[in-house]
């Protein structure tokens, strides 16, 4: 991280010069080759707005994206960056800075010519924001490391606490050595240590060297209770670990001796002399003799092993939300399973984000109990985690015997009207639900007599082709999914109706022969999967479970419509993407549903836009809808979106309204104006429709005598590199 010594200082700042001299030292080129630059390089402005303007163009980054990522207000953010505002926050500045990635030596300046104190290493807090600084960290990553040190977050609103600057003794400091560590392995781990899911202890290990290739062990433990980071050299982390051996074995042997202590911890502590034998294995000194030992970041911001106390810290946050991942909210699962025994006796329970809609915090819930009956409720909060955490962490997750339902029926025939659509979420949680059984109980749910028919098709699943499919072992995907068929034909000879599985398992192969290249067999399988359309929409108007299904027969209505576009057979075009709307308007769900639907919408309005104007504009507007809802601009969606938004206008233009149109193509150009700039696509994918639709648009613009707006958009796509 290159955290310079406390000592050369010269009116507080450290000297350049000597900063040079220990690059050239210690071999560190790329600090030498950036100095080298810095001193060749014209000083900065001394304007705050001319020296903004010149990182904007330098960084390639927009004043937008600076606000989304400062955390600052946009309206103040753009009064700063032009000067009509001033700040006497320094930490405003700084975000500025963090948002835009500039080095240390651009935010020095962008402090110093804004009158505001320089970052200087004998502030502690200061010392932590230069690091961040230094390894170009976000401002959320920066607050982290700040909350572990005990400092004041970044302020960046009136409404949080500004933070004193406290410059510390120079000679009170210890200097830092110029050893210079690397990292040559590392270890991250969580155990849980309690009762509750939640109860996890973590640890970290960096094995690092010095030049001299002196190994050192960097750890640090993280409880409930407090944090530890400690440093050993070898020869005693290699007693540590040889400790640690004969410790355990110690234990194992006291277990052996009485294994009727076992998970009876009563019984222990009530036995004098047990209890005496255990805690003299437990309580053992141990012989190990530590480096250095801190309990807090604050402590250790002079250790030379300080830089590796920070990596252990952000490498364990990413085991703690990998290791929380699996006890955290229904929302990031989809669904969740889980069991108990309440007043009716044992219960089985299953929970359902209805991710359609986050905006609204749907969250639904089936209970059956042991007689077969089924409770069916909705609620604003998860009930799953209420239920299986709300015993250790009521504060938390509430009190489980408590629930807040809005909705709580048994019968779904029951449903009111306002709560229709929970209809078919239902019918796909019962059947998520029964899928949760073990085989036997699912041989029992079926009526199949040989066991090991389902058994084999549930090894022969698509879970299986996917992972054959990421080795790229495609023929061997495909052959997998072709005994799964010959399973689901056997057990349809023996009376059973698998029809739903069997579209699932045609549209699987489908996408696995499309990879392979197989153009004509993958036709044949999306026209096969397509003639169950009769049959499906039979079991949806039997109230039955339909899983995947409906996305399946939709998906491959509209890529045979789309194949008869292309061979300019138009109206078996429109009957497939109709046939596509009919299977899942009103009954979509999943995010995958919705997508081909929108996709449905969007392709029906392009088809019929030339003849039926009025009616291409309905169909575009509920499109529209959908991907506004639903935010199908953050699962990839952006140039479809826009595409949908440009041929929108151009109905509008040319049958309808100019003032809508203008809105439309202007959606259109912002949003794929915003791709360009997050970076999400290539410039040569998005440029020649963005120039397109700015054309039409300045065309527009002229033709309602706006020339001022025809200017400004020109000028605008200029800076993209656009010509008009």
């Amino acid at each position: 991280m290159g955290i310079l010594q406390f000592n050369h200082y010269e009116n507080g700042e450290t000297i350049m010069e000597d900063q040079l001299i220990t690059y050239l030292k210690h071999g560190r080129s790329e600090q030498v080759r950036q100095y080298v630059q810095e001193k060749k390089k014209q000083e900065y402005p001394s304007s705050f707005t001319a020296f903004m303007d010149e990182m904007l163009t330098q960084y390639g980054i927009k004043r937008k994206t600076i606000a989304d990522r400062s955390g600052l207000s946009q309206d103040y953010l753009y009064k700063l960056l032009r000067g009509d505002k001033k700040t006497t926050e320094r930490d405003y500045i700084l975000a500025i800075c963090l948002a835009v990635g500039m080095n240390i030596a651009q935010t020095q300046h962008a402090l110093d010519i804004s009158g505001l104190p320089k970052l200087d290493k004998r502030d502690l807090r200061s010392h932590v924001i230069m690091t961040a600084v230094e390894e170009s960290m976000s401002i959320y990553e920066l607050d982290e490391m700040l909350e572990k040190g005990g400092f004041n977050l970044l302020k960046v609103s009136p409404d949080m606490p500004s933070s004193e600057i406290k410059i510390l003794n120079v000679e009170s400091i210890p200097s830092r050595s110029a050893r210079k560590f690397k990292e040559i392995d590392r270890t991250i781990e969580a155990e849980h240590c309690g009762l509750a899911p939640m109860d996890f202890n973590y640890w970290g290990i960096l094995t690092v060297q010095d030049e001299t290739e002196t190994k050192y062990y960097v750890e640090a433990f993280y409880s409930s209770e407090y944090d530890h980071y400690i440093v050993l050299d070898e020869e005693n982390y290699n007693l540590s670990q040889a400790w640690l051996k004969e410790q355990n074995e110690k234990l194992l042997a006291f277990d052996s001796r009485h294994p009727d202590l076992k998970d009876n911890e009563m019984a222990l502590m009530n036995d004098e002399a047990l209890r005496n034998e255990y805690m003299a294995i437990e309580c053992a000194e141990s012989p190990v003799q530590l480096m250095e030992s801190f309990y807090s970041l604050k402590d250790a911001v002079n250790s030379d092993f300080f830089e590796f106390y920070l990596e252990l810290d952000r490498a364990t946050d990413k085991k703690v939300a990998e290791t929380m991942g699996r006890v955290d909210d229904t929302r990031y699962f989809g669904y969740r399973v889980g069991a108990g025994i309440n007043s009716c006796g044992p219960v089985s329970y299953l929970e359902a984000f209805n991710g359609a809609n986050p905006e609204k915090r749907e969250y639904l819930q089936i209970e059956e109990y042991s007689d077969g009956s089924q409770h069916f409720s909705a609620s604003h909060d998860s009930c799953f985690m209420r239920m299986e955490l709300g015993t250790f962490y009521p504060i938390y997750f509430g009190n489980s015997s408590k629930p807040e339902y809005y909705l709580s029926i048994d019968n779904l025939d029951d449903i009111p009207d306002e709560y229709s659509h929970y209809y078919y979420i239902f019918k796909n949680m019962q059947h998520e639900m029964h899928m949760a059984f073990s085989t036997d109980d699912a041989t029992k749910m079926f009526g199949v007599g040989d066991q090991k028919l389902l058994e084999e098709e549930m090894e022969n699943d698509f879970n299986l082709a996917s992972a054959l499919c990421d080795k790229g072992e495609f023929e061997n995907a495909i052959q997998v999914l072709e005994d799964g068929l010959l399973v689901l034909e056997k057990l349809e000879a023996a009376g059973r109706d698998f029809t739903v599985t069997k579209i699932c398992q045609l549209k699987n192969k489908s996408a696995v022969v499309k990879e392979v290249g197989n153009r004509k067999e993958w036709h044949e399988l999306l026209v096969r999967v397509y003639g169950y359309k009769d049959a499906l929409i039979r079991i949806l108007g039997e109230g039955g479970i339909t899983g995947d299904a409906c996305w399946a027969v939709a998906d491959s209505a509209i890529q045979l419509g789309q194949e008869a576009q292309e061979n300019g057979e138009i109206e078996k075009a429109k009957s497939y993407t109709m046939d596509a709307i009919i299977i899942l308007e009103g009954r979509s769900t999943s995010i995958s549903e919705w997508i081909c639907l929108f996709q449905s919408y969007t392709k029906y309005a392009f088809l019929i836009d030339d003849v039926q104007p009025e009616e291409a504009v309905e169909y575009s507007r509920k499109a529209i809808n959908i991907a506004k809802k639903q935010h199908l601009d953050r699962y990839g969606y952006e140039l479809q979106i826009s595409t949908l938004y440009n041929n929108h206008a151009w109905v509008l233009w040319n049958r309808l309204g100019r003032e809508e149109a203008i809105i439309y193509y202007g959606m259109a150009i912002e949003l794929l104006e915003s791709v360009l700039e997050e970076g999400k696509c290539s410039p040569e994918s998005v440029k020649p429709d963005l120039k397109h639709i700015a054309e039409a648009l300045i065309k527009l613009y002229m033709a309602t005598n706006r020339n001022a707006e025809a200017k400004r958009l020109r000028e605008r796509l200029l800076e993209s590199g656009i010509s008009l």
